[in-house]
C-alpha cells in the first residue's frame, strides 16, 4: 500500500511494455549477423547482446530470451555461456522430447552436430508416441556426417513413407561407392530415384532427386545420368525462380554439364 511502492510498480508496468519490442529487435539483428562479414558480425552482435541485457531483469527468464540470447553468444564464440541458457531453458520444460527436439535444431544450426545429437538421442529415448519417435529419428539422422550412422537412424524412422525410402537407398548407395561396390551403388541410387518419381513433383523432391542423380553419375559414369539430374534440378528452379540456393546450384550443374 505504500506510494512510493505503488508509483514504481506503475513505472515499471508502463516501461515494460518496451520489453517485447526489445526482444524482436535482439533477434532481428542476430538474423541480419548471419550473413555479414566477420568485423561487422562482431560490431552487430555486440549491439545485439546489449539489448538483451538490457532487458535482462524483466525477461530472462522466459523462453524466448534464453533461446535466442543463447544463440548470440554462440555466434560471438562464447559457447558455454550460450549452453547454460539452453540447458536453463531445457529444465525449466523438464527435458520433454519437444523442448530438446526445439533446442537441437537450433544448435544444429549453429554448428554444434555433437550436442544437437545427443540431444535428439536423449528426447528419442523419451518419446513413447510413434510418430513422434519417427521424426525424431528423421532429424537424428539429417544431424550426422556418417553414412553408417545415417542408415542407423533411417532404419529407425517411419519405412512406408516415400522420402524415407529414397533417403535410405541413396544413403546405402553412397555406401556401397564408398566400398567401391559400383554395381550395387547404382541399384541403390535407381531404387531412390524410382521412388522420387513416384513422390507428388514439388522443388524438394525434384532438388533431391537430382543430387540422387549425380551420385549415380558418379556411380555409372553415364553422361545421360548426369544430364536427367541437370534436367531436374532446372525444373525445381523454375518453380522457385527467386531461390538464391537453386540459383547458384543450378548454374554450378548448368556449366559442369557444358564441360562433360
Amino acid at each position: 500500500a505504500h506510494p512510493g511502492i505503488q508509483a514504481a510498480q506503475a513505472k515499471l508496468a508502463r516501461e515494460a511494455a518496451v520489453v517485447p519490442v526489445a526482444m524482436d529487435l535482439g533477434v532481428a539483428m542476430l538474423r541480419r549477423v548471419q550473413g555479414q562479414e566477420p568485423a561487422a558480425r562482431k560490431k552487430e552482435l555486440e549491439a545485439a547482446e546489449q539489448v538483451f541485457l538490457a532487458i535482462q531483469g524483466v525477461a530472462g527468464e522466459t523462453d524466448e530470451y534464453r533461446l535466442f540470447y543463447g544463440q548470440v553468444l554462440y555466434w560471438m564464440g562464447r559457447h558455454a555461456e550460450g549452453e547454460k541458457l539452453f540447458d536453463q531453458f531445457l529444465t525449466s520444460k523438464n527435458r520433454g522430447s519437444e523442448s530438446l527436439a526445439g533446442a537441437a535444431s537450433i544448435l544444429r544450426e549453429l554448428g554444434d552436430q555433437s550436442k544437437a545429437k545427443a540431444l535428439l538421442e536423449e528426447a528419442y529415448a523419451k518419446e513413447q508416441d510413434a510418430a513422434k519417435k519417427h521424426g525424431l529419428a528423421s532429424l537424428r539422422a539429417i544431424t550426422t556426417g556418417d553414412l553408417d550412422d545415417k542408415i542407423l537412424w533411417l532404419g529407425r524412422c517411419d519405412a512406408r513413407q516415400p522420402h524415407v525410402q529414397a533417403e535410405l537407398n541413396s544413403t546405402q548407395g553412397l555406401k556401397a561407392l564408398e566400398q567401391n561396390k559400383i554395381k550395387e551403388a547404382e541399384m541403390f541410387f535407381r531404387k531412390a530415384i524410382a521412388t522420387y518419381d513416384q513422390m507428388p513433383s514439388n522443388a524438394t523432391v525434384l532438388n533431391n532427386c537430382a543430387l540422387v542423380y549425380f551420385q549415380l553419375f558418379a556411380a555409372s559414369g553415364a553422361l545421360d545420368d548426369y544430364r536427367r539430374g541437370a534436367g531436374q534440378m532446372e525444373q525445381a528452379l523454375a518453380l522457385h525462380p527467386k531461390d538464391s540456393i537453386l540459383v547458384g546450384n543450378t548454374a554450378d550443374v548448368v556449366e559442369i554439364r557444358a564441360f562433360l
